[in-house]
């Protein structure tokens, strides 16, 4: 695994997606449904174990809300930032 992102599924709810050999794999529990934390502190607290014994990188991704037009191309905003 190259890295495990954090992301906002609504504003109270968290989910994660791993980055494995150039793929995007949402993280799912055994019915199939995202893995969910209410807050960034138990997102964070979930994965701690995990990444630090395998040095994973952690992040939280956040998509800004809105785009910007640039000729006849919409692009969207996303900020990446380390979580320590």
């Amino acid at each position: 695994m190259a890295e495990l992102d954090v992301e906002p599924s609504t504003s109270q709810s968290f989910q994660y997606r791993a980055h494995i050999d150039g793929q995007d794999v949402m993280l799912t529990n055994d019915d199939g449904t995202p893995i969910c934390d209410n807050s960034l502190g138990h997102a964070r607290q979930r994965l701690r174990s995990a990444v630090e014994s395998r040095s994973i990188p952690l992040y939280l991704v956040q998509q800004s809300p809105g785009t910007l037009m640039v000729g006849d191309r919409m692009y969207s905003t996303t900020n990446k930032t380390r979580l320590e």
